[in-house]
Order: C-alpha cells, then sequence, then structure tokens
C-alpha cells in the first residue's frame, strides 16, 4: 500500500512539474504577445500620423496637377527663347507670359522660375561641382 501511495505521490509531482512548465511556457508566449502588441501600437500610432501627411501631399499634389500645362509651358518658353538674355528681361518676359496664361484662364504658378522646378538634389551636386546656384545660372 506505501508503494501504491508513492507512485501516486510521484505520478502528482511529475503532473505539478509538467503544469509548471506549462505555466512557464504560457508566461513566456503572453510576454512575446504583449511585446508585439505594444510594437503594433506603436506602429498603428506612426501610420497615423503619415496619414495627416500623406493627405497634405495628396491636396498639394491634385493643386500641382491642375496647374501642370501651365507651368510646362512657362517653362518650355523659358528653355526655348530667355537663354540669351539678361535676368531683368527673364523676368519680365515670364510676367507677361503669366499674364497671357491668366488671360487665356491656363492655370500657372505664381512666381514661376525655371530654378523651383529645378531638382534640389541635382542643384546640390551642382555646387559639390563648384558651379554658381544663383537663378541666372540654374536657369542656364
Amino acid at each position: 500500500e506505501l508503494n501504491d501511495v508513492n507512485m501516486k505521490v510521484a505520478k502528482l509531482e511529475k503532473d505539478a512539474e509538467e503544469t509548471i512548465a506549462r505555466k512557464e511556457s504560457l508566461e513566456e508566449q503572453k510576454r512575446i504577445a504583449m511585446a508585439k502588441l505594444d510594437r503594433a501600437d506603436q506602429l498603428l500610432g506612426g501610420l497615423a500620423g503619415e496619414a495627416g501627411r500623406w493627405r497634405d501631399n495628396v491636396v498639394a499634389l491634385e493643386k500641382s496637377k491642375d496647374l501642370l500645362v501651365g507651368t510646362m509651358l512657362l517653362a518650355s518658353g523659358c528653355v526655348a527663347y530667355i537663354g540669351p538674355f539678361p535676368s531683368k528681361f527673364r523676368k519680365e518676359i515670364v510676367t507677361k507670359w503669366t499674364e497671357r496664361c491668366n488671360a487665356l484662364s491656363i492655370p500657372v504658378t505664381e512666381g514661376f522660375s525655371l530654378d523651383s522646378i529645378t531638382d534640389q538634389v541635382l542643384m546640390r551636386q551642382w555646387s559639390l561641382w563648384g558651379l554658381p546656384l544663383d537663378q541666372f545660372s540654374v536657369e542656364n
């Protein structure tokens, strides 16, 4: 009878050890899941902030899309015609072209200049090469 009791105690101890090991495993899984949940919450918070920025970008792109035809018209005119002229005349002719576009109901960017549509990274590279970055030089 003592042997039966010892066997039952041993079985109960083994079951207890297995239950404790299972509990520890579940606690570790819970800790990992909570860490993932925290990271997901941070990611969603960051994406919510990005949504506002993206909405602003969409509005700006919609506006620039409306101005695209006029901007391209002015840019092509500048590239084709204003190269040999001094800065003062360039500004005057672009102002006249802008006024003409407005009179013809062609939407254009106010205060247009070629350097306003030039890639800023490319301009930075020009600067590193020792080229001047004044408006006249950039337009050329």
